[in-house]
């Protein structure tokens, strides 16, 4: 890969999966970028369950602005 990646964010993965789906709605390219160790052997926890989410950098402050003004969803509780 020879494109140049910025760094948003480092989250848990599941919160890098939320994210790369939600810049890639508005057309931002989005690497996520961890220890695979973490995959393997399901770790959340400590820098092994970390991602660091990457855009183009000229991107970069497009991504952040999504990034703070976005909101968290709170779902209804099942029965």
């Amino acid at each position: 890969m020879t494109e140049e990646w910025a760094e948003v964010k480092v989250t848990d993965a599941m919160e890098g999966e939320i994210l790369k789906a939600a810049l890639e709605s508005i057309d931002i390219p989005v690497v996520l970028v961890g220890e695979a160790v973490g995959r393997i052997y399901g770790i959340t926890a400590s820098e092994l369950g970390s991602v660091h989410v990457l855009v183009p950098p000229d991107r970069l402050d497009e991504a952040r602005d999504l990034i703070d003004t976005s909101q968290a969803v709170d779902f209804p509780e099942g029965d």
